[in-house]
């Protein structure tokens, strides 16, 4: 949970009181989603975020800021919010890819670049992924404070009196901060056909940016004395660039991007899942029932959809994977789907069934798919398992 998050939770009690009370008449600032999208039905290797502070912007270059403060991004905190929101909003599964054991990150940086694609395509393996995420922050150090548009009306509410000037979000942190990511698939990586280096099997590239970060007095203040000050102090002025403030904007950076980061990769969602320019087939997770049965047996059933043509004609066998279980089969006459047919292109489905039951306590299933064609393309997904109800 970030800083920012916690803020409410640390102020005094007749702030939380007040909390309480505008969400009584109506004035709360946030609405959750009333529907959760479908995760993607990958599990995601992590890269380690690369950062690169970018010192070009002259700190001088506006004369009117109130104040300039210096930001900071720890890339293993990064990592690890990417992968959290990543999970939680995205994907099945995330996890961040370790370095060695005996190598530190600096150390590994100076590594050969094959060499170190090596390290994270035999890393992800190991974590059971199904593509890869790479990705690399570049940064300026330079924060730029300034009044927004809320000031003067913070300023009126101050006059009139009462906390309610706590929670207007009148002092704007403006930063540069450019992500620049891309997703791979490993199948092809694991076969042998391509490499991490040569990033052939890229499925997406993405471009987020975090620009501007607004907080309150409530996100600014970490201590009684700054709401005491803001009695006779109006709070546009309390708390503008304390420790507590930079962190803050950090956190607030992370955070950003990493919404950023998932906004962007489901707005490619049909590229990452359909992935029409690697592979002639592809499974759609509407397409998929997977649920844990009360006797604890996994019972998995699926369509695949395959675009015949250019050597490849079928499917030819799936396994599908809980833990320490696994069973296997071979795919039966596809059926010719003629809503997705055109007089150039035929799309068939292949069903695939199975039920596994595994003595661990794994909360997803993985299903790997073989083509008929020579190469035998092969293709992975990881599907949350639910219970049945």
């Amino acid at each position: 949970m970030s800083r920012r998050r916690r803020r409410l939770a640390q102020a005094p009690t007749c702030l939380a009181a007040v909390v309480i009370l505008c969400g009584t008449l109506g004035f709360g600032c946030a609405s959750q989603d009333a529907l959760t999208q479908t995760q993607l039905p990958f599990r995601v290797a992590v890269v380690p975020v690369q950062t690169s502070i970018d010192r070009t912007i002259d700190v001088e270059e506006s004369l009117d800021d109130k104040l300039e403060m210096q930001l900071a991004i720890d890339a293993h905190a990064l990592s690890d919010a990417f992968a959290r929101e990543l999970q939680a909003e995205c994907f099945t599964q995330a996890d961040v890819l370790p370095y060695p054991s005996d190598v530190d990150p600096a150390t590994f940086a100076n590594w050969p670049a094959g060499r170190q694609a090596q390290w994270w395509e035999a890393a992800a393996r190991t974590v059971g992924a199904d593509i890869i995420l790479e990705s690399t922050l570049v940064y300026s150090p330079h924060v730029e404070v300034h009044d927004n548009s809320l000031f003067w009306p913070n300023f009126v509410l101050f006059g009139l009196g009462g906390p309610f000037c706590y929670f207007l979000a009148d002092q704007s942190y403006f930063v540069d901060a450019r992500l620049r990511a891309r997703l791979i698939d490993l199948n092809p990586i694991y076969d042998g056909r391509v490499s991490l280096q040569d990033g052939r099997s890229q499925l997406l590239r993405v471009q987020p940016e975090f620009k501007e970060l607004s907080l309150s007095l409530i996100d600014r203040a970490d201590e009684f004395g700054s709401y005491a000050l803001s009695f006779v102090v109006p709070a546009s002025f309390v708390s503008l660039d304390d420790e507590g403030v930079l962190l803050e904007v950090q956190a607030g950076v992370v955070e950003g991007l990493g919404d950023a980061l998932v906004k962007q990769l489901r707005d490619g969602s049909d590229s990452v899942v359909t992935a029409d320019r690697l592979f002639p087939f592809h499974c759609n997770p509407n397409d998929v029932q997977i649920a844990r049965r009360p006797d604890g047996e996994i019972g998995v059933r699926g369509d695949v959809l395959l675009r015949r043509g250019k050597g490849v004609e079928s499917m030819d066998q799936f396994q599908i994977e809980v833990g320490d279980a696994l069973t296997s089969g071979d795919f039966e006459e596809g059926r010719l789907d003629e809503d997705l047919s055109t007089p150039t292109e035929r799309y068939y489905r292949y069903t695939f069934e199975g039920s596994v039951r595994s003595s661990s306590l794994s909360q997803t299933v993985k299903v790997t798919l073989w083509d008929g064609s020579r190469e035998r393309n092969t293709r992975s997904f990881t599907f949350p398992i639910r219970a049945e109800g």
